[in-house]
């Protein structure tokens, strides 16, 4: 097999390539066998992969900086269950900062036994809410 499987024609999914002596196509490429696994645009990066910003520093200021997304990993979309984190993270925030009784961050994640970090990254839905 010369080169390696058209990624960029496939539709955005998780992708499984078969490499073995009966996966080939006729044009010489992988087969490529999609999930079924509905994929989101990234709600951080907006199907990008990357987020744009501006760094200030001492000596710099409004330096234009491109940062990876750390949500969809780069790939600009993100699966059911990534969304669904997405969603509960939201619901988090939402209740923590217009709840009944207003939470910063860290009464949040001590009341939860928590670091900081990992309740942050709940709220955003990097990781998977408890």
């Amino acid at each position: 097999m010369t080169g390696g499987p058209n990624y960029k024609e496939a539709t955005p999914a998780l992708i499984i390539c078969n490499r073995n002596d009966n996966s080939e196509d006729t044009e010489g490429n992988c087969r490529i066998e999609i999930c079924p696994v509905s994929n989101h645009e990234c709600p951080s990066c907006r199907g990008k992969g990357s987020l744009s910003g501006f760094c200030c520093g001492p000596e710099v200021c409004m330096k234009p900086i491109v940062m990876p997304c750390r949500l969809c990993n780069q790939t600009g979309w993100i699966t059911d269950a990534k969304m669904g984190w997405v969603i509960r993270g939201r619901a988090m925030r939402t209740a923590r900062v217009y709840g009944q009784v207003y939470q910063t961050l860290r009464s949040a994640a001590k009341e939860r036994n928590i670091s900081v970090v990992d309740y942050s990254r709940m709220e955003q839905g990097i990781i998977e809410p408890d």
